[in-house]
């Protein structure tokens, strides 16, 4: 008879490579970064082009303020489908990082030019300006991502040019900008505290204070695009690699405990939402969600 064939060691190595991506997907699922860096070392071993695993080492480098390090590791990611956008920012706040504010903001003058992506993209050129220092520019990444916008600019981006605004002394300006996104969306409550910026009751401190900060809302911003998409394992992993950088966001931990609540996993949404601080709007919006899966688990 034929002897069975014997495995190659190819078929092996790609077996064992296949158990390492896994295991390194579910650490960063599960918000354990120091191990999920630990296997991503390994993934890149054998697939040096991993996306997943080169963002959970980007995370890791930027944490630690090693932003060399950060700069180099996503230019081996092929920029298709989403790495697309996700590269150049990424690439955009490790230059910031750098102190290279000019630079980075070069890096985003293509998405800037684009019209589906000039929105994300002038806003991320607007926070790396404000924090490198050029109010000019800053400025005028502001007001080209809201002009992008189509009259509908996004919750960070009110938010971030409102508190810029009444920094420079522009306190109309920002309480139109602000007055006109609540008519627009009149029932949320995650507008109050740059209300509270325009009305003068507290200083207009940035939401992205730093650079660590700016990578997260990168990841927040992928994450929110691919739940869109109803992609919701890959929008759980950016908005991981999210809470990687800046672990109490609280939007990021809502939209974690979302996320977890849609794969039917009420028991550890809560304990998400239970993270969220009191002192957030988040915070109400968490106690609803919380009582909610509370009642479907008849409690």
């Amino acid at each position: 008879r034929d002897q069975p064939r014997s495995r190659g060691l190819g078929d092996v190595y790609k077996r064992q490579g296949n158990n390492r991506r896994r295991a390194h997907l579910i650490m960063v699922s599960a918000g354990r970064f120091e191990m999920a860096a630990d296997l991503a070392r390994d993934v890149i071993k054998s697939n040096p082009a991993d996306p997943l695993a080169i963002y959970t080492l980007y995370v890791e480098a930027m944490r630690a303020g090693r932003f060399d390090e950060a700069l180099e590791l996503p230019e081996r990611v092929p920029t298709s489908g989403v790495n697309g956008i996700v590269v150049p920012l990424l690439k955009a706040w490790a230059l910031a990082g750098l102190e290279q504010t000019d630079t980075a903001l070069l890096m985003l003058e293509k998405l800037a030019g684009s019209n589906g992506l000039a929105p994300i993209a002038g806003l991320h050129q607007g926070l790396i300006a404000h924090i490198g220092g050029d109010t000019g520019r800053a400025e005028q990444a502001f007001r080209l991502a809201l002009e992008k916008s189509n009259g509908r600019p996004s919750l960070q981006l009110v938010d971030s040019f409102a508190r810029f605004l009444v920094e420079q002394g522009q306190n109309a300006e920002a309480a139109e900008l602000v007055n006109q996104f609540t008519i627009q969306n009149p029932d949320t409550l995650l507008i109050d505290p740059v209300k509270r910026v325009v009305a003068g009751d507290v200083e207009p401190v940035k939401t992205i204070g730093d650079v660590q900060q700016g990578a997260a809302e990168v990841f927040r911003n992928i994450s929110g695009l691919l739940n869109r998409e109803r992609l919701r394992t890959e929008s759980m992993i950016f908005v991981r690699m999210s809470l990687g950088l800046e672990s109490n966001n609280p939007t990021a931990l809502y939209s974690l405990g979302q996320l977890l609540e849609a794969r039917s996993r009420a028991d550890l949404a809560i304990d998400v939402y239970r993270q969220i601080a009191t002192d957030t709007p988040y915070h109400w919006y968490a106690r609803l969600s919380i009582a909610d899966a509370l009642n479907g688990q008849e409690k």
